[in-house]
């Protein structure tokens, strides 16, 4: 069963996907599957050293969020790993 694009977009918001919102919650998510280092490996060099100019020192969670923030102010989509 197809669920229709309205439901579904409800869905992603109840668990907080397809938002910006509970990014905090996705970069945790992130770090504690172990893809901090291949999500590194995926960031803008300017974007990740303005954050680590920024923040530092800082934890991984709030490193990874700040980016994640950054990532979509400049090109409009969502950082995914």
């Amino acid at each position: 069963m197809t669920i229709p694009p309205t439901r579904q977009n409800d869905r992603e918001k109840e668990r907080g996907e397809g938002t910006m919102e509970n990014i905090e919650y996705r970069a945790q998510e992130i770090i504690e599957n172990g893809y901090y280092a291949s999500a590194v490996a995926m960031m803008d060099d300017e974007i990740r050293e303005s954050v680590h100019a920024d923040l530092s020192p800082c934890s991984e969670v709030e490193f990874l969020a700040e980016y994640m923030r950054r990532h979509y102010d400049k090109y409009m989509e969502e950082f995914c790993v």
